[in-house]
């Protein structure tokens, strides 16, 4: 009786020690699948914060050249009112807890065509040689040169673009 008593216990022991290694095993597998998605997740945030600084550099730029554009003082103007708004919305949102409603600015087509195209520092479709319409979109441009055989960097150099934003476009395209 003492010799199946012990038998049984034997196989008790054994059986938790195999539980224990099983569960071991699945939990380390549970921390490196949590350490590949922290590592994932802040991949994800550099990138995220890479195309937000160079998509602020744009907009930056794309304010000076609208202010050195800007023939009877429009764009000062409006701008001046958008900062109002903005810092009117902040104060409110902080008292109701709401999202702002910012209006912005009125600032022609012409003019921004305009300050686009006196931009241009000799790297543009146009002082290239080759014929641009003017109504053409950023996207067929860039489509177009893509075709010409030109690559991303190339394409966002000429267009005085972000060269991720000419990779998604182009990949926008394709779909």
């Amino acid at each position: 009786m003492t010799i199946i008593l012990l038998l049984i216990s034997l196989m008790l022991n054994a059986g938790c020690i195999f539980a224990i290694i099983l569960l071991y095993t699945r939990q380390n597998r549970l921390l490196e699948l949590e350490q590949k998605q922290k590592k994932i997740i802040h991949e994800i945030e550099e990138v995220f914060s890479g195309y937000l600084l160079e998509l602020k550099e744009e907009n930056e730029t794309f304010i000076k050249r609208m202010q050195r554009a800007d023939v009877n003082g429009q764009f000062q103007e409006a701008m001046q009112e958008n900062m109002q708004q903005l810092q009117d919305a902040d104060s409110s949102m902080e008292t109701r807890h709401e999202a702002p409603v910012i209006h912005k600015p009125h600032v022609s087509f012409k003019k921004v065509q305009t300050a686009y195209s006196n931009s241009g520092q000799g790297n543009t479709p146009a002082d290239s040689g080759k014929p641009v319409l003017e109504n053409e979109l950023l996207t067929d441009r860039v489509v177009r040169l893509k075709t010409e055989g030109h690559t991303a960097e190339e394409i966002a150099k000429m267009l005085d673009k972000g060269k991720t934003e000419i990779e998604l476009m182009l990949k926008f395209q394709k779909k």
